[in-house]
C-alpha cells in the first residue's frame, strides 16, 4: 500500500480541482462565452474534507448565445442540456488527468457512476 504525506495529497487534491474548474471553464468556451475558474485552500481544518475547492462561473447565458456576442460574431447553436455537458466537463478532466483510463467507454462508465 502506498504511504501519501499530507502535502502529497493536498498537491494532488490541488491538481484535481484545477483540473476540474479548467473543465468546466473550457465547456463555457466551447459553447461561445468566458467563463473564471478559481481555486483555493479549504480553510475548515477538518481533516476529513479535500485540502483545496474550487469555483468556476460563466459569462454566458443561453440567451446571450443565441444573440451572437458584442463583437457580431455568431455564437454556435447550443444544445439544450448545454449547462449538463458543461457540469459533466469538471468530471470529466478529473478523470482524464488521474490516468485511470484512456478509454472513452471506461470514462463515461466513470462519469456515470460518479454522477
Amino acid at each position: 500500500m502506498l504511504n501519501f504525506t499530507d502535502e502529497q495529497i493536498a498537491l494532488n487534491e490541488l491538481r484535481n480541482a484545477a483540473y476540474h474548474e479548467a473543465g468546466h471553464k473550457m465547456l463555457y468556451e466551447r459553447f461561445g462565452g468566458a467563463g473564471d475558474a478559481v481555486v483555493w485552500r479549504h480553510q475548515s481544518g477538518n481533516p476529513e474534507e479535500t485540502a483545496w475547492i474550487g469555483q468556476s462561473s460563466s459569462h454566458l447565458s443561453r440567451g446571450d448565445a443565441q444573440d451572437g456576442d458584442d463583437a457580431g460574431g455568431t455564437a454556435p447553436d447550443l444544445p439544450t442540456n448545454w449547462t449538463v455537458l458543461v457540469g459533466m466537463g469538471g468530471l470529466l478532466a478529473e478523470t482524464i488527468v488521474s490516468g485511470e483510463t484512456d478509454d472513452i467507454d471506461v470514462m463515461a462508465h466513470i462519469l456515470s457512476f460518479r454522477i
